[in-house]
């Protein structure tokens, strides 16, 4: 019985684990998507009107190539 209880705690600590990993990663998408707003990914993908490689995609956006950092604010 008490095994029983072990392989049930182990278990419970499993899916509390990935529950809490699920959110995080969650909140991971929600901030990429709010970058890529932010930046005008979604608005440069759809004035080029037809598929775009990333280098025709990082011409079209305005950052500045020396401090990519610099758009981060």
């Amino acid at each position: 019985m008490a095994s029983l209880n072990v392989v049930d705690s182990s278990q419970d600590l499993l899916e509390a684990q990935a529950h809490v990993w699920n959110h995080i990663f969650s909140y991971i998408n929600s901030m990429a998507l709010r970058s890529a707003l932010e930046l005008g990914i979604p608005d440069a993908i759809h004035k080029h009107g037809k598929p775009i490689t990333l280098s025709q995609l990082a011409g079209a956006l305005c950052i500045n190539d020396e401090n990519p950092m610099a758009t981060i604010a």
